[in-house]
């Protein structure tokens, strides 16, 4: 009888266990957001409008969130909020920028950025980091967005630039969890064989 208490309360402790952990989790930030506004472009630090050559953003001018874009987490995000946007950057990079982007209660961390396309008439630059909230208790989740321009004026381009994210399931604390509970269960077998 002992040891089959000892096996139900191992077995409650778990599940105990499991519960906490899945509590503990506020959510990944799921959802899209977009922004537009100008961007003055660059070829190593100086202002240039040849999308086929330019190289980087040098700064920002009107950049807010687009209408009527805002899914997800994002839904808090009103039409025309104005967003904040970090400068210089460099499209080919792997230097991580903090606070790349902030509008409300959200930010991101670029990690790094790559061109996907660049002409003459059009450019697109995807870049991956991590996004964080600080209203809602969401956990810091890894994001993905794209920088397009279609077409360049005169030293000065018209862009939008969309956010998306996607929980991805949690493995690491279930795996974990699971493979404690199921050690657990095979010490209290190998005891109670032992007696």
């Amino acid at each position: 009888m002992t040891k089959t208490i000892s096996l139900v309360k191992l077995a409650g402790a778990l599940a105990l266990g499991l519960f906490l952990s899945n509590a503990a989790q506020a959510g990944l930030i799921t959802g899209l957001v977009a922004f537009s506004g100008s961007v003055t472009l660059g070829d190593n630090g100086v202002a240039d409008a040849n999308l086929a050559t330019v190289n980087e953003a040098l700064n920002y001018a009107g950049v807010t969130v687009g209408y009527g874009t805002q899914t997800g987490a994002f839904a808090s995000l009103t039409d025309g909020q104005a967003v904040t946007m970090a400068n210089p950057w460099f499209f080919n990079d792997s230097t991580p920028i903090t606070n790349f982007w902030k509008v409300g209660n959200f930010s991101f961390d670029l990690s790094y950025s790559n061109v996907i396309t660049q002409t003459g008439s059009f450019l697109n630059v995807t870049g991956f980091g991590t996004l964080h909230d600080t209203a809602d208790g969401y956990d810091a989740t890894n994001g993905i967005w794209s920088f397009t321009i279609p077409s360049s004026g005169f030293g000065t381009a018209h862009f939008t630039f969309a956010s998306s994210t996607s929980a991805i399931p949690d493995g690491g604390t279930t795996v974990m969890l699971l493979g404690v509970g199921l050690l657990g269960i095979q010490v209290a077998l190998s005891r109670r064989k032992k007696r």
